[in-house]
Parts: structure tokens; C-alpha cells; sequence
């Protein structure tokens, strides 16, 4: 089958999914309160379609260049802020069992090259099937409320969604902190930009948990780094002028 086919059936079978099951950008902190069986169950059908497409699309070396990950990746994003994964990390931690999924999904998120996503793909689709297989139960028996079978979750969502952006955004700070910090600040103070994912880094370079959350909550995205961002706004940041902190003495 040649390679445009196969991967426009899989971004096709992608999309697909994705309007199914719908909203993986602008799903609300507050409708996670009400969540059933088979919420948890499409969560798990969305992430192991994704990976399966990236691993398809990056066993066709010859053509690594032209591959796009975006509708994957976005799936992705939303799972990691999904009650199903903060579900997931609970069940791992309370078990005293070990998992990598996050960290190659995080790997997926954050490089660009096809054969290292491809890979990280396999390993997480290995994990996946390990994790659903092991607590399927468990998972899919929370009932119509995740958290109230998971106490140690409720009131306490908001800080793990917020920890594993945190982590994702950080990790996809290309640029220097303080540049990064001074360009979003000036798009969004000077030029009037509304953006959540403008929002999403300075809300985790200034450490404000208010601003994370209403950014997360408004559809910020983790699966994009500040050198995309800067280049959408590269017009508007033309008249920029950083100016470096002068570093305070030892």
C-alpha cells in the first residue's frame, strides 16, 4: 500500500475518532465531575487509536520528512488532562507499580523527528495494553463520578492536571526562559493577543495556578512548543525588543 494512502487513512480514521468522541481541545475542568464507564473507556479507545496511526505512519522510513503527527499529538495532549490517566496514576501508585506511559507520551509531545516518536509510540502502546489489561476493572467499575471512588483525586484534581502541565509545557521551552516570558508578555499586555496557549507558558513561567487552570480550561494546547507559537505571531513580534536582565552578583 503506498505511504499517502496508508496515512490518509490513518489521519482520516483519526479524525474520525476524534469527532466521535469529541471536544479533545475544549473539554471544561468542571465536566470532569461527571464522568461514566464508557467516558473512561473512549479515553482508552482514543489514545491506543492514536498511537497505532503514529506507529503505522513511522514504519515508512523513506518518507519521514513529510509525516504529520498534529491529530495524534492533540489526542494525546487531552488524555494527559483527562480523569482517566489522574485514574491511571492513582491506580499505579496505590498498587506500588511502575509505568513509562507518560513519559513517552511526553516524548511523542515533545520531538519533532518520526522514528523517535515512532518508537515511543510502540513503547506506550505496549504500556497502554499492559495498564488496560492489569486494571480494566478497576478503570471501567468507577461508576458515574471518578472521584468519588478515587477520595484522594477529589479536591485535588485541579493540582494534578496542573502538575502534568507543568511538566509539559516546561518541557517544550526551546528558547530561553526570560525571552520566552518577555515575547508572550508583550503579545498578550501590548498587542491584546487572547491565546491559552500564550497563556499556558507564562501561566507555568510565573507560576500562577489561577492562570494555568483558566488556560487549560480555555483548550491550551501541550502538544505545542513556544518555537511554533513565536512563529504564528512572528509579525506582531516584530517591533520586540528584549532587553536581558542583568544577572544579580554572586
Amino acid at each position: 500500500m503506498e505511504l499517502t494512502v496508508v496515512v490518509a487513512f490513518t489521519s482520516l480514521v483519526v479524525s474520525i475518532i476524534s469527532s466521535i468522541y469529541g471536544f479533545t481541545q475544549n473539554r471544561k475542568l468542571q465536566e470532569f465531575e461527571h464522568r461514566t464507564r464508557e467516558d473512561t473507556k473512549e479515553d482508552l479507545v482514543k489514545l491506543d487509536t492514536a498511537l497505532k496511526s503514529i506507529i503505522i505512519k513511522s514504519s515508512y522510513r523513506n518518507d519521514m520528512r513529510n509525516l504529520v503527527f498534529d491529530a495524534e499529538k492533540n489526542i494525546i495532549s487531552d488524555f494527559l488532562l483527562s480523569p482517566t490517566w489522574l485514574a491511571i496514576e492513582y491506580l499505579i501508585n496505590q498498587n506500588g507499580d511502575k509505568t513509562v506511559l507518560h513519559v513517552e507520551l511526553l516524548i511523542i509531545l515533545n520531538r519533532q523527528d518520526g522514528i523517535t516518536i515512532g518508537f515511543a509510540a510502540h513503547n506506550a502502546e505496549r504500556e497502554l495494553s499492559r495498564i488496560s489489561s492489569q486494571y480494566q476493572e478497576e478503570l471501567l467499575n468507577l461508576k458515574d463520578n471518578i472521584y468519588t471512588m478515587l477520595p484522594e483525586i477529589s479536591g485535588d484534581n485541579v493540582d494534578r492536571l496542573s502538575k502534568t502541565a507543568v511538566s509539559a509545557v516546561k518541557d517544550r521551552i526551546t528558547y530561553n526562559d526570560d525571552y520566552v516570558k518577555d515575547a508572550f508578555r508583550y503579545l498578550k499586555e501590548v498587542k491584546g493577543v487572547t491565546d491559552p496557549n500564550i497563556d499556558l507558558f507564562l501561566a507555568v513561567l510565573d507560576n500562577n495556578e489561577e492562570l494555568l487552570k483558566q488556560s487549560i480550561d480555555a483548550g491550551g494546547n501541550l502538544a505545542m512548543d513556544d518555537k511554533d507559537l513565536l512563529k504564528k505571531y512572528e509579525k506582531l513580534l516584530k517591533d520586540h525588543k528584549f532587553v536581558r536582565k542583568p544577572e544579580l552578583p554572586a
